[in-house]
Formats: structure tokens, C-alpha cells, sequence
């Protein structure tokens, strides 16, 4: 555990970074405070076992076992880390922000929290505001214990910083400078997935289709269950009317991710509306778009929209529309 810093958190406040409801934690006025060592054992055997499981990428297992212990531990910057861990692996950015401006009040020097808290935002989409933590994060000392990659010893809080400067300037339309802020990224530690992906899509937004596709075709490569890659993958090469090779590669997200519904209804709608007639399969787009509505839902307007539009093309009587028993 640590004990808040009191000017620390007062100058976060000051800067608008520390907008909790209720009262600040209290800082604690001598070491003697801080909880006995033995009464923090439990903390401790639960960061360890947390740790474990964000490894074994089970985020909601690791939430679980430590949350209960936030009441009666809540100086603990360690157990406020591994909270922001596992909220981030889930895409809860709202629950993980008051972790992370805690963490930031307890430790300002943390580069690699600043790092979250610029993500957070751009999750708000404060995407100007993300931006500018990210910036100052940059120019914040760097810790001798961060860790670094591999070949450039770049910090990887220098590199993540980069990757999310990208994404904030790519979603304010400012794309050379989104460009420049993945390219560094790369240079940094050559191969990383998401300063690729983001500049495949500077390049689709640029016009440069054919760069992107290559981009995200080496993504596959090494990361070939990315399914978010391979449904932009395919929806670059129908576009650029590669028919055949799109629904390639949206049958073979299918296979790796049985049940996706985005899968399902692309290639629904591609067998049923596609420019080439060769491609189009009436049987095939029938079952796919009515097991899309059942994975989306009855109030998915796009899964409904690809039914009705299976409709226009082809026959999608009720009895057309009811998969046959199977044989017991």
C-alpha cells in the first residue's frame, strides 16, 4: 500500500484530472497509518492470483477476486493497477477511470497511468484532451523500470503513448500527423499490431487501398485470429470488387469465430447483392441471414436489413426461412 500524497492529489484537482464524486482519499499523515503488513497479506496472495489470471487472459475472473477487497484496502495502488487491468482488457473504461486517477494522485509520475488515463478519454471521445495527456506523457521523465522492447530499448510507454497519439489524430481528421505518430510507433518496435492496423486505415482513408490491404494481409500473418482485421480486410477488397478473395477471407473469420454476427451478415449480404452474379448463392444467403437475426437479434435494424434484402433477391417464405429438424 501507499499513502496519498495530499499536494499531489490537491495539484490533480487543480489541473481538472481528479473529478471524482465524493471526497478525495485521505493521506495518510506518518507511516504509521498505513495498515499492519499482516493484515495486508490478503491483498497480497490476491495481486498475485489477479496477475495470474490477466496472464491466462481471464480479466472477469481477476475483477472478481479483487474487488471485494477494494473496502478495506483502497491506499492499495497495486490493487488499483490491477483493477485498471482488467477493466481495460474488458473495454470498461468508465469503471476503469477512477481507478486510474487514483493511482495517478498516489504516484503523478506514473507515465505508464498517464498512458490510461489518455485512453480513457479518447474512449469519451475528448479526443483533443486524450491528445494533450498523451503529448505531456511523452515528456514526462522516463522511469529506469519501465519496460522496454526488444531491438530499439524504446520504452514500451513510449510506444503505446504513440500508437494512442495516432488513433487521437486519426479521429480528428488530422491524418499526416496520425501517420507520423504510428510510424514512429513502429520504428520503435517494428510489427506491432496496432500502430499496423491504424496506419492500413490513414491508407484506406488516403486512398491508398492497395497499401492497406497488404498492411493488414501482414497483420494476419502473425495474428491471424484478429477478427476485427480480417472483417476490414475483407470489406477493402470487395470494395476494391475482389469478391472472391473478400468472402475468403469473411468465411475463414467465420471458421475461427463460429457465431459472429458481423461475419455472418457480410457474407450474407454479399452472396445475395454482389455486382458479380457468379458469386451469388440464394440457398447459402437464405440460412446465413436468418441465423444472423437469431445472433444479432430481432432488433438488430443491419440484421434485419440484409433479411429483407435477401427477401427482394430471392425466395424467403416462412418455410424457406425454417431450418429443417435434425434426424435424431
Amino acid at each position: 500500500p501507499v499513502a496519498l500524497d495530499a499536494k499531489a492529489v490537491a495539484t490533480l484537482q487543480s489541473l481538472g484530472y481528479l473529478n471524482l464524486p465524493g471526497p478525495a482519499p485521505a493521506p495518510a499523515a506518518d507511516s504509521r497509518q498505513r495498515q499492519d503488513p499482516k493484515a495486508m497479506m490478503p491483498v497480497y496472495r490476491a495481486c498475485r492470483q489477479a496477475e495470474e489470471l490477466l496472464a491466462r487472459n481471464q480479466p472477469r475472473e481477476a475483477l472478481g477476486l479483487l474487488q471485494p477487497l477494494l473496502a478495506t484496502s483502497p491506499e492499495s495502488k497495486k490493487l488499483r493497477e490491477l483493477l485498471v487491468a482488467g477493466h481495460t482488457a474488458l473495454n470498461e473504461f468508465a469503471e476503469a477511470e477512477p481507478h486510474v486517477r487514483i493511482c495517478l494522485a498516489i504516484d503523478p509520475t506514473d507515465r505508464a497511468m498517464w498512458v490510461n488515463l489518455g485512453t480513457v478519454l479518447l474512449e469519451k471521445r475528448q479526443f483533443a484532451e486524450g491528445a494533450d495527456v498523451l503529448a505531456k506523457t511523452l515528456r514526462m521523465p522516463r522511469n529506469p523500470r519501465e519496460p522496454v522492447t526488444g531491438q530499439s530499448r524504446v520504452s514500451r510507454v513510449d510506444v503505446e503513448a504513440q500508437v494512442k497519439l495516432g488513433i487521437a489524430f486519426l479521429y480528428q481528421g488530422n491524418l499526416d500527423r496520425a501517420r507520423e505518430h504510428y510510424g514512429l510507433a513502429l520504428q520503435y518496435e517494428p510489427g506491432h499490431v496496432m500502430a499496423c492496423e491504424g496506419l492500413a486505415h490513414v491508407d484506406a482513408l488516403q486512398g491508398k487501398r492497395s497499401e492497406a490491404i497488404e498492411r493488414l494481409r501482414e497483420i494476419l500473418k502473425t495474428a491471424p485470429d484478429m477478427a476485427g482485421v480480417r472483417k476490414n480486410l475483407g470489406r477493402l477488397l470487395y470494395g476494391e470488387k475482389r469478391y472472391g478473395e473478400a468472402l475468403q477471407e469473411w468465411r475463414e473469420g467465420l471458421r475461427r469465430k463460429p457465431g459472429d454476427a458481423d461475419f455472418i451478415l457480410n457474407l450474407a449480404w454479399a452472396l445475395a447483392t454482389c455486382p458479380d452474379e457468379a458469386v451469388r448463392n440464394g440457398r447459402e444467403t437464405i440460412t446465413l441471414a436468418a441465423e444472423g437475426v437469431k445472433v444479432a437479434g430481432d432488433g438488430n435494424f443491419r440484421a434485419l436489413d440484409v433479411l429483407a434484402e435477401c427477401g427482394m433477391e430471392f425466395d424467403t417464405s416462412p418455410d424457406s426461412l425454417t431450418p429443417s429438424p435434425s434426424p435424431i
